[in-house]
């Protein structure tokens, strides 16, 4: 049976301090890796890379990056839902969710400002255990048990990821491995985003961070003053609607992660 909307989110403005950091703990025990394809030239970053607060040039000044300067800025979103459920569990977890903001992706008809999506489920009252894991691929969110996934250093679920970056738990046909980002890599960093309460609509179609010191929040330094982001759909942009404004950010159930 699932838990009532409104009590999950009511559970985001009474967590304890000490709550979070066991939160954030859990994060990093089941950061995932991720195993890129061959000719990947865009990788996981956060939107304000390039230091402007402007998303509308972010393909532009991505493509100026070399190799190692796109490395320096990866960048994931943490987002973690407590009382998480799902059709394949039978209760109540923690819901995990780590979102990838790309630029752009490789080939033709590439998508622009484009996120993904990957969720682990723990048993709530026994964080040990993975109920379940599920990865984005093109919109829809695919799911394995714990056991059938394969993982690095007994926890890190193992990823590959495409060109258009949609996220398998097996290797592909045909598959040749480029750049990999271990669980383990200092350089990517995460963003931590423990509720969307302060993240209003201002100035017209944008997000902003509203308020920063409010008890039930609680960010990195890091994470600050990284949010104006065009939360509509269509021109200009970008034409994809910010992870926070998708179902899958509140509803981790849901079987995609479309808004």
């Amino acid at each position: 049976m699932y838990v009532d909307f409104f009590v999950r989110y009511l559970a985001e403005f009474t967590i304890s301090s000490s709550r979070l950091t066991q939160l954030k703990t859990y994060t990093q025990t089941y950061k995932p890796t991720l195993q890129y394809k061959s000719g990947e030239e865009f990788f996981p970053c956060d939107f304000y890379f390039d230091g402007d607060r402007d998303e509308r040039n972010n393909v532009e000044n991505y493509d100026k990056l070399v190799y190692s300067e796109k490395m320096d800025n990866l960048r994931y979103f943490v987002h973690v839902q407590e009382y998480a459920w799902d059709n394949d569990i039978t209760e109540p977890a923690i819901a995990i969710e780590y979102w990838y903001y790309y630029v752009k992706d490789t080939g033709l008809f590439a998508h622009k400002n484009d996120w993904k999506v990957s969720i682990i489920f723990l048993k709530q009252t026994n964080p040990s255990q993975v109920l379940l894991v599920k990865a984005g691929q093109h919109g829809s969110l695919i799911e394995r048990f714990w056991n059938d996934v394969k993982k690095e250093g007994e926890t890190h679920v193992f990823l590959y990821v495409g060109l258009k970056h949609a996220m398998f738990f097996a290797e592909p046909k045909d598959w040749i491995n480029g750049t990999k980002i271990g669980y383990n890599d200092p350089k990517n960093k995460p963003i931590y985003v423990w509720n969307s309460d302060p993240i209003e609509s201002t100035n017209g179609d944008y997000d902003e961070i509203t308020n920063w010191e409010d008890y039930h929040i609680w960010w990195d330094d890091e994470s600050k003053y990284f949010w104006r982001w065009k939360f509509r759909t269509g021109w200009p942009y970008p034409p994809r609607l910010a992870a926070w404004r998708r179902d899958t950010w509140m509803m981790p159930e849901v079987g995609t992660y479309s808004g």
